[in-house]
């Protein structure tokens, strides 16, 4: 991305002053958390499950030239941090973390 050297350029191209690049950039950091916020909530209204149905129905056609990697999970749902091959899971593994982020016990 060119993000880091945009500065750069605002004040040798454009000569603008460092408060007006500050107000740039502040804006746009505002205006990419929003469209987050609405990009999140759209996912949760039309279902992030489709795109798991779109891969199950992919992998079922059995192509020889594609394989399906997963992140690996130890018995007790612990994660192991290494890619496995294997048939796309309709699960969501994040939800320990959702939960222990958002609903603390105690």
């Amino acid at each position: 991305m060119i993000q880091p050297i945009l500065p750069v350029f605002y004040t040798s191209v454009l000569g603008l002053n460092k408060e007006f690049i500050g107000l740039i950039e502040g804006s746009l950091t505002t205006i990419v958390s929003l469209m987050k916020i609405g990009a999140g909530y759209l996912s949760d209204a039309l279902g992030v499950r489709k795109i798991y149905e779109f891969a199950h129905g992919f992998y079922h056609k059995k192509k020889g030239n594609s394989i399906f990697l997963r992140a690996g999970r130890q018995a007790g749902g612990g994660r192991t941090f290494k890619l496995i091959e294997g048939e796309p899971l309709q699960t969501s593994f994040g939800e320990d973390l959702y939960h222990k982020v958002f609903h603390p016990t105690g």
